[in-house]
């Protein structure tokens, strides 16, 4: 009874709080460290789901405290591409056999993300050879909808991109923020067309995962709130090399897991 317990509540409850305070005080991470572990516990569907319905929460909670500094723009050109990957992604998710790959390829994404973005931003200040950079923003919003649509871990392209600009820390938190929620809600949408359009037995959207997601709500809340009030005391340069560390270190979790 006591390792069932632990294995149904506490474990998840553990997870999703660790995930939602490095979420609130880096931007992101939520679903790569929620799926790493939850998916040694739970089938790759499930976590998925729920996965997803708590980040929405944990996105919209870290937002709000850096509302005004979005780069609404950017955001545009991200989510154009997401559009894209999203569909893939989630045709992905529902086919056999495929969470070992698609895993690897977070690890692969992580690597990229960090190594490039160990140095100073190289991007040009906004209003120079923007086009180019529009065409950059697509692709790392097509490669990050088919890894948030398939495995919950969208974040390694858009955190290449963003990462990239010359933008205060506020900026750089809130516009990956404000693609994570806009990705998570077109997931959900996405989702619910496949249920309504696949056989019941292949549902996403299940009662079950919908209870389990608001169970674990009060830890995800918690753990956003502790990590906002770490990103107050932490610098731009400091949250950059935060996010290329923990890039790296969800390399070796996922290729751990895998």
């Amino acid at each position: 009874m006591g390792h069932e317990l632990l294995v149904a509540w506490f474990l998840p409850i553990l997870v999703v709080f660790f995930a939602a305070l490095v979420q609130g005080t880096a931007g992101f991470a939520f679903g790569v460290l929620s799926m790493a572990f939850l998916t040694l516990l739970w089938e790759p569907k499930q976590a998925n789901v729920v996965v997803t319905l708590l980040a929405i929460w944990s996105s919209c909670h870290a937002l709000f405290s850096l509302r005004g500094a979005v780069r609404w723009p950017r955001v545009v050109d991200l989510l154009l591409g997401l559009l894209v990957g999203l569909p893939l992604g989630t045709q992905a998710l529902v086919a056999p056999d495929a969470e070992v790959l698609l895993r690897r390829l977070v690890a692969l994404a992580c690597v990229l993300a960090a190594a490039q973005n160990w140095g100073p931003p190289a991007l040009p200040r906004e209003g120079h050879q923007a086009r180019p950079w529009r065409l950059t923003g697509w692709l790392a919003g097509t490669a990050s909808g088919f890894l948030a649509g398939s495995v919950s871990s969208g974040g390694p392209p858009i955190l290449w991109y963003v990462y990239r600009q010359p933008w205060s820390r506020e900026e750089l938190k809130a516009t990956t923020l404000a693609v994570f929620l806009a990705a998570s809600l077109l997931k959900l949408v996405f989702w619910g067309a496949y249920d309504l359009a696949g056989p019941p037995a292949g549902d996403l959207l299940t009662a079950p995962r919908l209870l389990l997601a608001l169970a674990l709500l009060p830890a995800v809340a918690v753990g956003t709130e502790l990590g906002i009030r770490i990103f107050r005391r932490v610098d731009r340069e400091q949250l950059r090399r935060m996010a290329c560390l923990l890039l790296l270190a969800m390399a070796a979790l996922v290729s751990a897991t895998a």
